[in-house]
């Protein structure tokens, strides 16, 4: 059924070996002592994958090192998200609030943007790797027709990116807008 995001089953070895050994030493154990333990996703374990059941915070591991919460509410305030967060020395704590249709049009302006950026990125990528394959021609390690078909092989994977990010794109609009 693959209920669980995350089985650490190192870190229940390691556990289990250190209460057999108190065990074998005769310490006082509870009933318990021992036996894995399932936490629900809501919760926040160390160095453990955690989402709260959320697609935003999919493979995040969640720092517990107290000297890193003052950079992460910092990083927050300097993103351009719109929220302000509250750090009691142990949590951050978010509070977003409700999307308007206003804030819902602003965060699809930014899709857009990030989308544009995206799209750049992969034309500058394009443009390196044409530069590349021409200086390869030059040097002689590429002939005229090796040139011409890996263009149009590189032409044809920067179509194949840029329509992904459009679609990718489309979707998250589409999703933004949603009620």
């Amino acid at each position: 059924m693959r209920s669980f995001l995350c089985v650490a089953s190192d870190t229940a070895r390691a556990a289990a070996d250190e209460v057999d050994a108190a065990r074998a030493r005769g310490a006082e154990l509870g009933p318990l002592a021992g036996v894995p333990v399932a936490v629900k996703d809501m919760f926040c374990t160390r160095d453990l994958p955690t989402t709260a059941a959320s697609r935003i915070l999919e493979g995040w591991r969640p720092p517990y090192d107290k000297n890193s919460i003052k950079a992460i509410e910092k990083s927050i305030q300097a993103s351009d998200l719109g929220i302000t967060p509250s750090n009691d020395g142990v949590v951050i704590r978010l509070a977003f609030p409700q999307l308007t249709a206003e804030r819902r049009k602003e965060m699809v302006k930014i899709v857009k943007h990030r989308a544009e950026e995206a799209r750049v990125a992969v034309r500058n990528v394009r443009r390196s790797a044409r530069h590349d394959l021409e200086a390869f021609q030059k040097e002689g390690e590429l002939s005229e027709d090796d040139l011409d078909r890996a263009e149009k092989e590189l032409e044809k994977l920067t179509h194949e990116f840029v329509a992904e990010i459009d679609t990718l794109a489309a979707h998250k609009e589409q999703e933004m807008l949603e009620v």
